[in-house]
């Protein structure tokens, strides 16, 4: 069955679509996301526009249609694979199939243990999980750093954390024990995995990246080295060694590989730039996802298998109903559960990337503090090897037990800590804790515990924002003088002046403590793009569209149009620009994000 689950995934599906081209699954795939990046160049009105959306429609329909057929076909097979495991789980003296694969994997914990980790994570976990997607912080960051650079600094990284791991990194790459370029030949785009070589005595690692996703290579780079260094290290990994005597624990593994990721937002700055608070939010995000999905596909496994008479409509019921409860969006595809191959393959597996996510986390979460401590509890628990006992070995480092309640509220309270910038006056779900994470490095509170999102943003606090953000980016704002004479001789209002993003309003009058409007700030980081980068623009008819353009002064014209044009201001609900409102510091926090997404290149 395993093998007709194989061979039948993708078995033969070609979608001929009107306008005669052809598509197998993973065409289809491509088509969608060719077509996702483009729709926004037609116009829905004009001719060329209409085909390109009824061409789209026409793609997604195929590709939902597929996972009706194809998922109905698996679903039935799968049903037959847990009637089959059912009756060998009773042969063998279990109540089902769920326990007797935890006790096949040799898993120091029981499901009743786990049942009540879904719950934990579900109250703790699953809230901030949503807030961050919800705040895309698993959208891709790009670098522009040759895969070499990359080597290099994950390298200085790995060093400064341990000397031994270093001699087992330079090691990787000098006898060529890893495969990191990427290609369009490569087998599996997005997988990474690592494997022990017995006949060399040596791991392996296999990278397989996605075109442009900079951000997954780097962090697979730094996981999958976790896995090599212990496999390297491991005393069980030896000529030899008989692997029918010992079991992998894959929970334990995990850790050292999670862990490592962890331990390296240290080094984010160094290696992200101005996007290393955007880089540490997809970093902790996707630890969340790990131990979401992880107990979403272990509670969905075992209440499959506890109630083995389900029929494949109740299954795919089930998973729907989990994967809201979760916060995990799978697109409404009908038997999408059907597509991972570990339901099949590797069943109860998924549980083991949550409880070691969690561990990861604790690690991480000591780090913030001592950094030392972290490390050292990091490198006992690797040199116990991928054989040894999870749930004993990290209480014998001196981690927290992972299916302590405690653990997960421990956890959770740091991560909501980390993204509200410990201000007392930020709630982690109101929608402007994202942007003010993300500026963080230069956008300033006005204490250690309080930001005042509500209070105004002044004029000079936003040149002020400019320059330090300026200097992340690279740039040098000491040496230049000024003129005004309300600034308190601030140096960057003095660079603004000079490099002609800032006029004030005469006299050597700034108007410093004024409150900013939202079309000074239109003007500010118009100026801003044009002065310091190498921006072109056009004028945006589209906003007089908007009820109140006509409020738009007339100097603010082609900086509102700009902004408008590359995302940097969106209207209001009610259709509105409200181009003289003031800004509050949050909605100040919220239009640097915008820039900083839409207008990366500014600066190249």
């Amino acid at each position: 069955m395993l093998e007709e689950y194989s061979n039948n995934r993708f078995e033969d599906y070609i979608y001929t679509a009107q306008n005669g081209e052809q598509y197998d699954f993973e065409a289809l795939v491509s088509e969608i996301e060719k077509l996702e990046s483009e729709l926004g160049q037609y116009d829905s009105d004009s001719d060329e526009g209409m085909k390109q959306f009824s061409h789209f429609w026409e793609i997604i329909s195929a590709y939902y249609k597929y996972y009706e057929e194809s998922g109905t076909r698996l679903a039935r097979l799968y049903k037959q694979l847990v009637d089959v495991r059912t009756e060998i789980a009773r042969l063998n003296g279990y109540n089902d199939f769920a326990q007797y694969s935890y006790a096949l994997d040799n898993k120091d914990y029981s499901t009743e243990a786990t049942r009540q980790l879904y719950a934990d994570v579900k109250e703790n976990i699953v809230p901030l999980y949503k807030i961050l997607i919800k705040n895309g912080a698993m959208e891709n960051i790009s670098l522009n750093l040759e895969d070499n650079e990359i080597i290099e600094i994950v390298g200085e990284g790995i060093d400064d954390i341990s000397s031994e791991m270093k001699a087992a990194y330079d090691y990787m790459f000098s006898n060529n024990m890893i495969d990191l370029a990427y290609s369009p030949e490569k087998v599996g785009n997005g997988n990474a995995y690592t494997i022990w070589i017995p006949e060399y005595n040596t791991p392996y690692t296999f990278i397989s990246p996605e075109k442009n996703n900079d951000i997954w290579k780097v962090s697979s780079l730094i996981h999958e080295f976790g896995h090599f260094n212990t496999q390297l290290y491991d005393p069980n990994n030896r000529d030899g060694f008989n692997d029918t005597l010992y079991i992998n624990s894959v929970d334990l593994s995990e850790v050292n590989s999670q862990g490592l990721e962890l331990l390296f937002t240290e080094y984010y700055d160094k290696i992200y730039d101005i996007n290393a608070s955007k880089a540490y939010m997809y970093t902790i995000c996707s630890m969340l996802d790990s131990i979401c999905s992880g107990c979403l596909y272990d509670e969905w496994q075992t209440r499959v298998y506890e109630n083995p008479e389900m029929t494949i409509e109740e299954m795919d019921m089930l998973f729907s109903e989990l994967c809201k409860e979760y916060g995990i969006e799978m697109g409404g595809l009908p038997y999408v559960w059907t597509q991972v191959p570990h339901n099949f393959e590797n069943p109860m597996y998924y549980i083991s990337y949550a409880v070691s996510a969690i561990a990861a986390l604790e690690i991480w979460d000591i780090s913030i503090d001592s950094r030392d401590e972290a490390i050292d509890k990091y490198m006992r628990l690797s040199a116990f090897g991928d054989y040894a006992p999870f749930r004993a070995s990290i209480l014998a480092v001196g981690l927290n037990d992972v299916f302590d309640k405690e653990t997960t509220e421990n956890i959770a309270d740091t991560v909501e800590n980390h993204f509200t910038c410990g201000y007392e006056d930020v709630d982690m779900e109101s929608w402007y804790a994202g942007p003010i994470y993300l500026t963080s490095k230069y956008m300033q509170p006005v204490d250690n515990t309080h930001f005042e999102p509500e209070s105004s943003a002044t004029r000079l606090y936003t040149v002020d924002c400019l320059g330090r953000y300026y200097e992340l980016c690279g740039g040098n704002t000491d040496g230049f003088a000024g003129s005004f004479i309300d600034t308190d001789n601030d140096k960057y209002a003095a660079w603004a002046q000079e490099t002609g993003i800032i006029k004030g309003y005469g006299d050597n009058i700034f108007g410093s403590y004024d409150a900013l409007t939202r079309e000074q700030a239109a003007v500010m980081l118009f100026k801003y793009a044009g002065n310091i980068g190498n921006v072109s623009y056009g004028k945006n008819e589209s906003i007089m569209q908007f009820g109140d353009s006509a409020e738009i002064s007339e100097w603010a014209y082609d900086a509102i149009s700009w902004a408008v044009t590359n995302g940097i201001i969106n209207g209001t609900d009610e259709g509105l620009l409200m181009p003289k409102s003031e800004l509050t510091r949050s909605q100040l926090a919220q239009l640097m994000t915008n820039f900083m997404k839409n207008c990366e290149d500014f600066l190249d």
